[in-house]
């Protein structure tokens, strides 16, 4: 689901949103320039709001475990079409236990927990609970945290309340003016931790760290309060963001065949994973699959320089203050540049970092597109827009309700060129 960036309720509309996995911010203004420079305050904070979602995208293990099942999924996905003899694929397709897929969407839907914006979130109580993992895999169980506020709410505290409070303390830190927002989920975790801990507290940045750290476990939810409450009861001293991070990256996370796996050593495995299953979309010898390939590789190199080398790098950022002068976002900003950046009026650009690749977003867009088709029986090719501003390419009703046939032009749209470079060109969909 779309990580999205809501002003506070009775102020109107949607800030922005994140689509993890597939690499896209949407920013809610009609400017064409799409620059930092040439945002006001408001666009400034969303478009930094979303860029630390697409950093937890790509820089925890919980982020790339989400792009490693999306990209299975597409590959198993393709290949179910291969196997139909009539060259009809019906849609959506259904993945069964026979592949881990399943399983791991399952357990990141149960730790993700809830995000409906409150308003109010005091909380009165928090407690555990246990879920049970209907997929096959050795992971039987998952166990959380819920929490009951004074107005009798009852929430699950997990990934996505850690991630979106993460995002907002980041906007609070770098953003001069940055827009208001409910309290749940955007200023959960730091009610969460000043309820269990106000010592832990004190330091400001304690609280920014572990919701980074715990985006490396498979949980975080309950990495996050199990490490305050261990905290709480067992360290005399006040510590800081850096010995979080020790801490965190000390552990080790069960795998999903059920055997323990070192923090690093999980996350540099699924980033090799997720890098070589990313660069199976783009297999041919053209320019522009060669420069997202060498994105790709860029996204993953720094990850693992991040993390192996510089793991407390998000808080170096917070503290380095305002960012268009934040030195650490600036280096970043030239190593990975940013994922596609969208406005209202589906104008797309991309800020190569070292890698030029501005010419290529469309293809990855065009993934999403697929992952709907597939996943979803969403007909409709998101990139109408975009194609309908390009004289080279021609749009017409197909675009709406059967892209795949786009395949067949002279001139091919990415959706085209991606179905027939995936060797989809002779089958055709239907909705089941």
């Amino acid at each position: 689901m779309p990580l999205s960036r809501k002003l506070v309720a009775n102020e109107a509309g949607e800030l922005g949103y994140y689509v993890p996995g597939f690499f896209e911010i949407f920013v809610a203004t009609d400017k064409e320039d799409m620059s930092l420079t040439n945002f006001d305050d408001k666009e400034l904070g969303t478009f930094f709001h979303e860029y630390i979602h697409f950093l937890q995208d790509i820089t925890t293990f919980y982020g790339l475990n989400n792009i490693y099942a999306f990209t299975e999924y597409l590959h198993f996905g393709v290949n179910q079409c291969y196997k139909n003899e009539d060259k009809q694929i019906s849609v959506p397709i259904i993945i069964g236990n026979n592949s881990v897929v399943p399983a791991i969407l399952e357990i990141n839907k149960l730790t993700y927990g809830d995000v409906s914006d409150l308003k109010r979130f005091d909380i009165s109580n928090i407690s555990t609970f246990k879920d049970l993992v209907n997929s096959k895999c050795n992971v039987r169980e998952i166990d959380g945290y819920v929490i009951e506020t004074t107005d009798d709410n009852l929430v699950s505290f997990g990934a996505g309340a850690i991630m979106e409070s993460m995002a907002y303390l980041m906007e609070r830190f770098c953003i001069e003016n940055p827009a208001k927002s409910s309290l749940y989920p955007y200023c959960s975790a730091e009610i969460v931790a000043q309820y269990l801990s106000p010592r832990f507290c004190s330091d400001p940045y304690n609280v920014l760290a572990l919701c980074d750290a715990s985006l490396m476990c498979s949980n975080p939810g309950r990495t996050f309060i199990d490490y305050i409450k261990s905290y709480e009861k067992n360290c005399p001293r006040n510590i800081k963001p850096e010995n979080i991070y020790h801490h965190i990256f000390s552990m080790k996370l069960q795998n999903i065949d059920g055997s323990p796996v070192p923090v690093i050593d999980s996350l540099q495995q699924i980033a090799q994973v997720a890098r070589n299953q990313l660069k199976d979309y783009f297999k041919d010898d053209s320019d522009e699959f060669k420069k997202l390939n060498q994105w790709i590789d860029s996204i993953i190199d720094f990850t693992i320089d991040f993390r192996s080398n510089h793991p407390s790098l998000i808080v170096d950022m917070a503290r380095n203050g305002f960012l268009l002068k934040n030195r650490v976002f600036s280096n970043i900003l030239q190593q990975i540049g940013t994922p596609t950046l969208r406005n209202l009026n589906f104008d797309y650009q991309q800020y190569p970092g070292k890698r030029d690749c501005e010419e290529s977003i469309a293809y990855i867009k065009a993934v999403h597109c697929m992952y709907r088709l597939l996943h979803d029986g969403e007909l409709k090719c998101d990139l109408y827009e975009w194609c309908s501003k390009d004289v080279n390419i021609s749009v017409d009703e197909s675009c709406i309700n059967k892209p795949w046939l786009k395949c067949n032009k002279d001139l091919l749209c990415p959706f085209g060129y991606l179905w027939k470079h995936w060797g989809l060109s002779k089958y055709h969909v239907k909705l089941q």
